[in-house]
């Protein structure tokens, strides 16, 4: 239910590992927790711990435990894009929870690019059509050091895949990196 499941075996143990982190804005897996009476875990109760990326050669961003150093040091890699990024998540998420409405209301679509269209309207469609890094350096002009780095990073974590995935499977892994927004279920 809702992203990559797997199981995998470790020291003859079986561990889930794969769509245990929930987005808040994911209606019918909020439901079905609701539904079963499933208790909630959020992330925001865990005590930060400093987050550093690793490029296979070396560290390109360290950060700690002051939020104001962490912001300078984001804002200095990777400028404004961050901000940009935050916004487009946000704009992507909206459009997309229109689904939830149009399924109640009995709306089917005969194709994946209608469905896209009714969600997104072109937007979403055309996301489909071109790589992640094509649509985020060359279309939208966002710094390209932040791509390679954190939105590669996001990508490489929620779904294995680098920046030549299309542009709007990206941004539904992007939407797992939205601190604040994700939970799993306690158990």
């Amino acid at each position: 239910i809702g992203g990559r499941c797997a199981v995998i075996e470790v020291d003859g143990q079986m561990y889930e590992s794969g769509g245990a982190i929930i987005h808040s804005s994911n209606k019918y897996l909020v439901d079905f927790r609701k539904e079963f009476n499933l208790q909630e875990f959020n992330s925001n109760n865990v005590p930060t711990t400093p987050l550093s990326i690793f490029n296979g050669q070396r560290f390109v961003l360290q950060l700690g435990f002051s939020g104001i150093v962490n912001k300078i040091k984001i804002l200095w890699n990777y400028g404004f894009s961050l901000f940009k990024l935050s916004r487009k998540i946000s704009s992507s998420l909206k459009k997309f929870s229109t689904i939830y409405d149009k399924q109640a209301d009995g709306m089917t679509y005969k194709t994946v690019p209608e469905m896209l269209q009714a969600m997104g309207g072109e937007e979403f469609f055309q996301e489909t059509q071109v790589t992640a890094e094509n649509y985020l350096i060359d279309g939208l002009g966002w710094n390209r050091r932040m791509v390679d780095e954190l939105v590669c990073s996001a990508m490489k974590v929620n779904y294995g895949q680098n920046n030549a995935i299309d542009a709007f499977t990206a941004f539904v892994s992007l939407a797992g990196v939205d601190v604040g927004s994700l939970w799993s279920v306690v158990g």
